[in-house]
């Protein structure tokens, strides 16, 4: 990306075209956010509704992804 706001505008069209119903992150061009995590090349973290990380991928794999949504989504958003 050039800039956070041609990020920001692809993260917002992503969310929208997968009919994600909760807040996603769109991290700055430098990846402040994916540095703080550890910086793996293709990570998936989900952060539970108390701020915790209630999952972590090493690598994004979209049917892994939806078990741990739904799972999440089973305990009331807390893992």
């Amino acid at each position: 990306y050039q800039t956070e706001e041609a990020k920001g505008r692809d993260g917002l069209r992503w969310r929208d075209e997968e009919g994600i119903a909760w807040p996603v992150l769109v991290d700055d061009l430098r990846g402040t956010v994916h540095q703080t995590y550890g910086g793996a090349a293709d990570p998936t973290y989900l952060i539970d509704a108390d701020g915790r990380v209630a999952f972590y991928g090493i690598w994004t794999h979209a049917p892994t992804l939806h078990r741990a949504l739904d799972a999440l989504l089973s305990q009331g958003g807390r893992g």
